[in-house]
């Protein structure tokens, strides 16, 4: 998103496609890059650091000025994948997925310590009912 004389508009820009749950389609289940010799633009010249001053302003401004041409092989580019339905969610989409990704992994985190919390209070005022447990919970460890 940016703004140019008080106006708020999105600047539509090329990104590379992603898998359904918003990671690259070049990562393998190991979330190794499996093109690493032929990297995207995106990953060969852009980083997770903060870019170059002036770097993300110079860019939007040389993307909008071939989005204003209309001919250019940039927008020609655009049009076609969008047209197709080749589009990528917007980053206000991207961040609120993960916000809700890292709130979830949070609340589980809780539950794991409360449920840790739990079975160090029982091993200390129920040890008999704790070793039951615990040679239960191996029983069901050794069935598989």
């Amino acid at each position: 998103m940016v703004m140019k004389d008080g106006q708020i508009f999105r600047i539509p820009t090329l990104v590379p496609a992603t898998k359904s749950d918003g990671s690259c389609m070049h990562l393998s289940d190991k979330n190794l890059c499996t093109i690493h010799e032929n990297a995207p633009f995106g990953c060969a010249f852009f980083d997770c650091g903060p870019p170059p001053e002036g770097l993300s302003e110079a860019g939007l401004r040389a993307v909008m000025e071939e989005w204003r041409k209309c001919s250019s092989l940039y927008f020609l580019l655009w049009h076609h994948l969008n047209t197709r339905g080749k589009t990528q969610r917007s980053p206000e989409e991207s961040r609120r997925r993960m916000r809700e990704a890292l709130e979830a992994e949070a609340e589980e985190q809780r539950k794991i310590e409360i449920a840790i919390e739990r079975l160090e209070i029982m091993e200390r005022e129920q040890p008999e009912q704790f070793v039951r447990l615990k040679k239960w919970i191996e029983s069901l460890h050794d069935r598989e």
